[in-house]
């Protein structure tokens, strides 16, 4: 809940700009519907001239229903760290980034995360899927997959809110754009949607955008990302843009 208000203040002061927009994909969007709730920095959304959230990560998809989220989400934090590490997830990865050949590297991060995801490389671009796999998976905080997988997490409870509060978000929230895969089994958005509808209605919601074809991580990693929605990303900027920075120059 610290790392985005500073990353706000921190653009907003270098660029001069008194909003900016923000674009989150997946765990980048969860952190920032979370930092815009109520208890947490909700003035935050004064800073924000949209929020454009892609594969929203509130509600969980079916499957963290299977395995192996069914069994992560029984692992208490003291067995997780004795299993997976302290700080760092799973240090052996970072030695094996060091001295595990990249090709072999890269095959074996696929294999990892399109078992564990269900990712497949239809939408991608076939001879740059090793280049990406070489820097998938990255360091990462143990705490953090913790919170997502384990007891008491993201999978175990289906959701990062308290679905039985009334109200999340306050007039503070940031217009809002939401984009979504038809074919993403991580996440729902759908229940999201619902919610915005019925219980959190004083948000305004610029646009919801299903694309068809799209897997959680093919916003950036699909071939045809661009063509998909990238336009529409700098419509959503530029229809919020403040009167007062539309003729500026960022510094």
């Amino acid at each position: 809940m610290y790392d985005l208000p500073a990353l706000v203040d921190w653009v907003c002061l270098a660029t001069g700009y008194d909003k900016i927009a923000f674009i989150g994909h997946s765990q980048g969007n969860g952190v920032g519907f979370l930092s815009l709730s109520l208890g947490h920095r909700p003035e935050l959304g004064d800073r924000l001239s949209c929020f454009i959230a892609l594969a929203p990560a509130v509600f969980a998809g079916p499957l963290t229903h299977g395995f192996p989220f069914t069994i992560l989400r029984k692992v208490k934090w003291k067995t997780w760290q004795r299993i997976f590490g302290v700080l760092d997830y799973i240090p052996l990865m970072r030695y094996s980034y060091d001295y595990v050949p990249p090709l072999i590297f890269s095959t074996m991060g696929y294999t990892m995360f399109a078992f564990l995801f269900e990712w497949t490389d239809t939408n991608w671009l076939k001879r740059r899927k090793n280049k990406m796999f070489r820097f998938t998976p990255t360091p990462v905080s143990s705490a953090s997959i913790f919170w997502w997988c384990g007891e008491g997490g993201f999978a175990d409870r289906q959701c990062t809110m308290d679905v039985d509060l009334p109200r999340w978000w306050d007039e503070h929230f940031p217009p809002l754009a939401i984009y979504y895969g038809g074919r993403d089994f991580l996440v729902r958005a759908e229940p999201l949607l619902e919610r915005l509808e019925t219980k959190e209605n004083h948000i305004k919601v610029i646009r919801s955008e299903k694309v068809p074809l799209s897997e959680h991580c093919d916003f950036y990693w699909a071939a045809d990302a661009v063509e998909w929605c990238f336009s529409s990303f700098m419509e959503d900027i530029e229809s919020t843009r403040p009167a007062s920075d539309a003729s500026s120059e960022p510094q």
